[in-house]
């Protein structure tokens, strides 16, 4: 979760961006009320709603969250989406209650989840993915990862 400024000599918007809460709707439902606290009333969700905790409940308060809310895919949902969970990773990841309880409902929302949106915020160009820019599912950064093999226009 993060609360994130983006100002210009015009303006100053504030908006949120959370990611993999892999159904743990308490958690979710706190990190939405502290951001809407300070103020946050756009969000960006990066993926990952699904997985871990085999609960749908995060992905109903996201559908729920309307236009206030930017959804992009993460590996879970493809995951769930494509129905090809790893058997080794089920004990861990618990996709199949997911895929046995998901309606058709949540399943078309989670298809209209592009895998990366581009945004302009305050005149600044900004590229959400899940994992990095290269691989918008897949490959992820890390604090260690060379940056340099990332060719990107936006901020």
């Amino acid at each position: 979760m993060v609360g994130l400024e983006i100002m210009d000599s015009r303006r100053t918007q504030m908006f949120g961006i959370l990611s993999d809460a892999h159904g743990n709707i308490e958690a979710f439902r706190l990190a939405i009320r502290h951001l809407r606290n300070l103020g946050v009333r756009a969000f960006y969700f990066l993926g990952d709603a699904v997985g871990y905790i085999p609960s749908l409940e995060v992905v109903d308060e996201l559908q729920a969250m309307g236009g206030a809310m930017q959804c992009i895919l993460g590996n879970h949902e493809l995951m769930v989406l494509n129905r090809s969970s790893k058997p080794n990773c089920e004990s861990v990841y618990q996709h199949r209650q997911v895929c046995d309880a998901i309606s058709p409902k949540q399943t078309n929302f989670l298809k209209s989840w592009p895998t990366h949106r581009r945004a302009s915020i305050s005149g600044t160009e900004v590229l959400f993915v899940h994992a990095s820019p290269n691989d918008f599912s897949h490959e992820y950064v890390y604090p260690d990862s060379d940056l340099t093999q990332f060719q990107v226009n936006e901020r």
